[in-house]
């Protein structure tokens, strides 16, 4: 296990590398695919999660241009 100059800041960190060991993971990840297949709902739920994430913001960023466009004009 190699030093972490950091153990001040972090003082679990040896007791995560003692539980998951980082070499291992490692060479799991190389050795499975990381693809995955979706479900029968998967596209419906992206769909909608992105709507909410990026429409609301740019539906409450256009009602306050709209409102300053309509204060100042």
């Amino acid at each position: 296990m190699a030093y972490n100059p950091f153990t001040w800041l972090f003082p679990h960190w040896n007791k995560v590398n003692k539980l998951v060991d980082p070499e291992k993971s490692e060479e799991k990840l190389k050795k499975e695919p990381l693809h995955t297949e979706m479900e029968k709902g998967d596209l419906k739920a992206m769909i909608i999660a992105a709507l909410l994430v990026f429409g609301i913001p740019i539906l409450i960023i256009a009602a306050i241009m709209t409102l300053l466009i309509v204060l100042l004009s």
